[in-house]
């Protein structure tokens, strides 16, 4: 009985709470949620069940106690993640991480055609444009029609067989240093140039359990697809 007069303060916003025991950031990491007091789990609870009713999305049971193991669950099985994140539908879409996952996962297959695999990623004029502006852009185009000729393939070595990816866009790049840090230092010299908003990402073909492995830095998603535009400051060079 206490336990749900608690909750139902919580998801009324907590009027009848302390100032301290308010203080819960969504934007903080599940993982220090958990380690958290009790109250702080409820009313990140209590607020995780308002948010996600008010979007639309399914809330669970109301009963604190269901709620609680609810949120646990979901923080235990991305300790990584901000509560925030756990509130929003999930992104299926082309662009989205697990979309990208799953296209660069076929070239981990021996059995793959990877040389057809890669001209699926090969880049047209116009993606390099809509990416880089004109003026980089028509240095790119003849670089990259000459690195995707016929009969190039991305091929990971036999014991690479797992993928990391950073998924990012291009105007989180520009304007977050410690992101940029994960780019080449060469890739700096690109930031004036690329068109905002375009989701991007980094990723490397590696063995189980390692950081470093085959890595690409150039992979952007325009006119609907994934294209590989790698090392675009050679651009700048001629």
């Amino acid at each position: 009985m206490r336990l749900s007069i608690v909750f139902s303060v919580l998801l009324l916003g907590g009027a009848a709470l302390p100032q301290a025991a308010r203080a819960f950031d969504p934007e903080k990491s599940c993982g220090t949620l958990l380690q958290a007091p009790l109250s702080d789990q409820l009313l990140a609870a209590g607020w995780m069940a308002g948010m996600r009713e008010a979007g639309g999305l399914p809330r669970g049971a109301m009963d604190p106690g269901e709620a609680l193991d609810d949120l646990t669950r979901l923080c235990e099985g991305a300790p990584g993640r901000a509560v925030a994140d756990l509130v929003q539908p999930p992104d299926a879409g082309p662009a989205s991480e697990d979309a990208v996952r799953g296209l660069l996962s076929r070239f981990l297959s021996s059995q793959a055609d990877r040389a057809a695999l890669t001209q699926e990623l090969a880049p047209q004029p116009e993606d390099v444009i809509a990416v880089f502006g004109p003026v980089l852009g028509a240095r790119l185009v003849p670089i990259y029609a000459e690195l995707f000729r016929p009969g190039i393939a991305l091929v990971p070595k036999p014991d690479q067989t797992a993928l990391t990816i950073l998924h990012t866009t291009t105007s989180e790049l520009k304007s977050d240093i410690g992101l940029q840090q994960e780019f080449p230092g060469s890739y700096g010299l690109l930031l004036p140039y690329l068109a905002e908003g375009i989701p991007l990402v980094r990723f490397r073909f590696v063995r189980p359990g390692d950081r470093w492995g085959l890595a690409f830095e150039g992979l952007y998603f325009v006119h609907g697809r994934w294209v590989l535009m790698p090392k675009a400051w050679r651009g700048l060079e001629s």
